[in-house]
């Protein structure tokens, strides 16, 4: 009887310290905040972005961007110093390209397992929150996630290779409209025509001699197109 009440004591011992290690643990997070002035009609080009980017649209002469940097394990106490070490390595830059874009690229370290064991950067998620001037013309070039966008009254050109696009237009703004995914779907408000070939889902607004022109292009994923202020429920017309 000693015996095995020894060995249930050892147990839950054993099972307490798993569990208080466990507890401890947490994911790592690094945020930054940054201010850049931007002239009136200009234009913004996210690079090599990764996780979720959201862009909205404001009435300052300025874009605010701020990145959240975090790991998708979670560490204990004495293992999130190294965490955050490495999660540091990936750096979000901000310069003025020749011509005035403001360019935000994303820079991943080279051959690091930790933030990029694979192309889909598995153990680091990026956050992107971008607000800009409304009259801001916009071009992402996005790897894997979701990329959202509204309140925007310009241009905006948007690739994801797997993920969503979500774009919300402001108004009655004409637009016109070309959104194709590989694989997978596209919804939209707005009056137009549709193909599928296959798997891919290709949709073409009816306005197409003027207005602002919304490229969207999706290699695995969804395409939702709407109107600021519509109905919910109204959303897949096509």
């Amino acid at each position: 009887m000693r015996d095995r009440t020894s060995v249930l004591i050892m147990a839950l011992g054993a099972l307490t310290a798993l569990a208080t290690a466990a507890y401890g643990k947490q994911k790592v997070e690094i945020s930054s905040t940054e201010t850049i002035a931007l002239e009136p009609g200009g234009r913004i080009r996210v690079v090599n972005s990764i996780g979720e980017v959201r862009v909205e649209g404001w009435d300052r002469p300025e874009v605010e961007v701020r990145v959240v940097r975090a790991t998708n394990r979670e560490y204990s106490e004495t293992d999130q110093a190294e965490a955050r070490r490495r999660l540091e390595q990936v750096k979000v830059r901000t310069w003025k390209e020749p011509g005035g874009t403001l360019r935000i690229e994303t820079v991943f370290p080279e051959r690091e397992l930790f933030t990029r064991p694979l192309r889909g950067k598995s153990n680091v998620n990026v956050r992107y929150t971008i607000k800009a001037p409304a009259n801001t013309s916009l071009a992402i070039d996005h790897d894997v996630g979701e990329v959202a966008v509204r309140g925007l009254k310009a241009d905006i050109e948007i690739s994801n290779r797997i993920g969503e696009v979500n774009v919300k237009l402001p108004g009655n703004e004409p637009y016109r409209v070309n959104a194709k995914v590989r694989l997978g779907e596209v919804n939209s408000q707005l009056a137009g025509t549709t193909r599928r070939r296959f798997l891919s889902h290709e949709f073409v607004s009816v306005e197409r001699s003027q207005g602002r022109r919304l490229l969207l292009q999706v290699g695995i994923g969804e395409i939702n197109v709407k109107r600021e202020g519509a109905p919910e429920d109204k959303g897949r017309i096509i």
